[in-house]
C-alpha cells in the first residue's frame, strides 16, 4: 500500500495539539519508501512541509532516522531555546529521581558515570523523559537538571531504588547503593518515586554514606528508620504519635495527612523536585539529557512525537 506521505504532512501542518499523534501514526513504519519521500521533503521542499518531514522522520525513527544536518539544525534551535523557556516542574506518569546536595553539576554526573551531556528545552526534556517511561527497552538515558537551591536531580527510571523494571534488573540494590555512595560523597542523598498512574509514592534519604530513612506511603512494611525532623514536626502538630507509617490504617487520620507525605511535597521540603531551569549562573550548569555508563557514545533520541 503507497502511503500518500505530502498529504499526510499537509494534515500534520494543520492538526491540533491532540490530533498530532493520530496523523504521525498513519505514516508507515519501517518503510524505506516513506523514509525517503520525507528526506526528500526535507531536501527539496515545499518549504511548508519541511518541518512536518522533521517531525514525521523523528517519530518513526527518533534521531538515528535523521540527516547528520538535521541533527545540527535541532541542535541549534535548542541552543537559541534555552534562555526562552520558562522555568517549570517536570510531569510524567511516573517519576523517579535522586538529589545530592551538591552545586555542582559536573561533579555528579562524573561521580555517577554520566557522559556526554546534552543541552535539552523543557519540551525536548518532557518528550524524551515520557518516551524513556512508557517505551522502556534501549533508551540508556537520564535528565540532570542545573542545581538548585544546592541541589542537582537526575530523573529517569535507571533511577528508581524501589522497584524493579524489566529494562534495568535487579536495578533497586544497585540504585541504593550509588545514592549511598553519593550521600558518602556528597554529604546527603535522596530518592524519590512518584506514580501519578498507581498512585505510588516513596522515598530515601541517606546521609554520610548510610540509608536513615525510606518512607512508602502505600506499604507500612517498607518504612524504615526514624522519623525526619519535618516527619515529627507535622505529626507533633496534628497531635499523632509515634510515626507517620503507624497510623495507616487509622480511619480518623486528619485530612491532610495523604497531601503532607507524597514524594514531591516532601521533596520539596528537603531537597528538589526535577525541575526544567536555566539560572543566571552559568556555571550552576544547563538541563541536559545524559548518557548511562555503560553505552558507549551519547545515547540517540529514541523515535517519539518531539515538541522542541
Amino acid at each position: 500500500m503507497t502511503i500518500d506521505v505530502r498529504g499526510l504532512l499537509e494534515q500534520f501542518r494543520t492538526a491540533g495539539q491532540y490530533e498530532r499523534t493520530d496523523v504521525l501514526g498513519m505514516f508507515a513504519p519501517n518503510d524505506p519508501a516513506t523514509r525517503q519521500a520525507l528526506l526528500a521533503v526535507r531536501r527539496h521542499g515545499p518549504g511548508r512541509l519541511r518541518a512536518s518531514a522533521l517531525q514525521a522522520l523523528a517519530y518513526l525513527a527518533g534521531e538515528p532516522g535523521l540527516d547528520p544536518a538535521d541533527v545540527a539544525l535541532v541542535e541549534r534551535l535548542v541552543r537559541v531555546r534555552l534562555h526562552l523557556d520558562s522555568p517549570r516542574l517536570l510531569s510524567g506518569c511516573w517519576l523517579r529521581w535522586w538529589c545530592v546536595r551538591s552545586d555542582d553539576q559536573a561533579a555528579v554526573v562524573a561521580s555517577i558515570g554520566l557522559h556526554d551531556p546534552r543541552p535539552v528545552t523543557v519540551g525536548l526534556a518532557e518528550s524524551v523523559l515520557g518516551t524513556i517511561e512508557h517505551c522502556r527497552a534501549g533508551q540508556p538515558m537520564v535528565f540532570v537538571g542545573p542545581a538548585r537551591h544546592g541541589w542537582t536531580t537526575i530523573t529517569g527510571p535507571w533511577c528508581d531504588v524501589f522497584n524493579e523494571l524489566p529494562d534495568h534488573p535487579a536495578r533497586p540494590a544497585g540504585a541504593r547503593a550509588t545514592v549511598e555512595r553519593l550521600s558518602a560523597e556528597f554529604g546527603e542523598a535522596h530518592a524519590f518515586y512518584d506514580g501519578e498512574r498507581d498512585g505510588g509514592s516513596a522515598w530515601l534519604v541517606a546521609r554520610n554514606g548510610t540509608t536513615v530513612r525510606t518512607f512508602d506511603l502505600n506499604d507500612a512494611a517498607g518504612c524504615t528508620g526514624e522519623p525526619l525532623a519535618f516527619e515529627r514536626k507535622w505529626m507533633d502538630a496534628n497531635g499523632l504519635p509515634g510515626r507517620p507509617e503507624d497510623h495507616f490504617d487509622d480511619v480518623d487520620l486528619p485530612e491532610p495527612f495523604y497531601d503532607f507525605f507524597p514524594a514531591p511535597v516532601v521533596a520539596a521540603e528537603i531537597s528538589d523536585i526535577p525541575c526544567w531551569s536555566v539560572p543566571a549562573d552559568p556555571r550552576l550548569g544547563l538541563p541536559v539529557i545524559a548518557t548511562l555508563p555503560g553505552f558507549s557514545g551519547a545515547a540517540p533520541f529514541p523515535p517519539t512525537d518531539y515538541t522542541i
